[in-house]
């Protein structure tokens, strides 16, 4: 679907300065993911049965620790990562819109895509390895670690430690070339 929409410059321009990365339209297509989040429990019309609402918001409480524990743990191992990534890993993830599952996969099964010759053999092992796997253990076979799969809190926390990351290199002053100072002649 295609529309027009009117933003005020102001809100337009907090938006761009947290994700940079993003062009226009996925902006507007994550804000409304987010606004279509489903309900909280009860607003749909129903409602929870007498004494649940306590098992109700105990359960609540005790997965809302695991899952802020995992996604902790994904942030700070992103920026262990980070401490020894190159720039252009960082940069490749936010090409990726910081998806971890895109960004892994050229990664995945190096060797055997080398026998096939799908890819030289000297690019078996990019030095970048070592730390996917320290970070995100199993995703990348043959080399994860079988003892941990990161899921869906901890790739979250993991994606947003990269993307802060990011963001803080970029919002340094002079860390990265303007636009308008890569178009202009040298």
């Amino acid at each position: 679907m295609k529309t027009s929409i009117s933003v005020p410059d102001e809100l337009w321009q907090r938006a761009k300065a947290r994700r940079p990365e993003l062009n226009a339209s996925h902006m507007v297509q994550e804000a409304l993911e987010a606004f279509a989040a489903p309900a909280a429990p009860g607003s749909e019309g129903w409602k929870l049965v007498a004494g649940v609402e306590q098992v109700f918001e105990a359960a609540r409480e005790r997965l809302a620790a695991q899952a802020r524990r995992e996604f902790e743990e994904g942030y700070n191992a992103a920026i262990v990562a980070g401490e020894e990534m190159e720039w252009r890993d960082v940069e490749a993830l936010a090409e990726a819109r910081f998806d971890i599952t895109a960004w892994v996969a050229p990664y995945i099964n190096l060797p055997a895509r080398a026998v096939i010759g799908e890819i030289p053999e000297d690019e078996i092992e990019p030095a970048i390895i070592p730390i996917l796997v320290h970070a995100l253990g199993n995703m990348i076979p043959p080399w994860g670690d079988d003892s941990f799969t990161p899921h869906g809190s901890y790739l979250r926390g993991f994606a947003r430690g990269m993307r802060d990351l990011f963001e803080a290199v970029v919002a340094a002053e002079g860390a990265s070339p303007s636009d308008e100072e890569v178009a202009a002649p040298g």
